[in-house]
């Protein structure tokens, strides 16, 4: 029995990971802009800032390593629409 537990816990850490990167990337084909929706139609002409503050100004494959690395320590990021931590605890900062 202990095996079989055992066997499903080292299963379950790859099974996270997949799921992870799957969420990641379902996340950023969706259409739309967070940035543009975070400023509203008034507030465009400071989208590069917002771009720079969440890191989307950054390639893919970078912004999965850093959402990766700090998942990995139990911060899940902010949401992009509420503005708040989804795990409590990032400080990230935007509005």
């Amino acid at each position: 029995m202990t095996r079989y537990i055992l066997r499903r816990l080292l299963v379950l850490i790859p099974t996270w990971f997949a799921i992870g990167i799957l969420a990641f990337f379902l996340i950023r084909l969706a259409p739309g802009d967070p940035a543009a929706i975070i400023l509203g139609t008034e507030g465009l002409a400071g989208i590069e800032q917002v771009h720079q503050r969440l890191g989307l100004d950054r390639p893919l494959l970078i912004q999965l390593s850093g959402w990766l690395a700090n998942a990995v320590r139990g911060d899940l990021g902010d949401s992009f629409f509420l503005g708040r931590s989804v795990s409590g605890r990032s400080s990230n900062g935007f509005p």
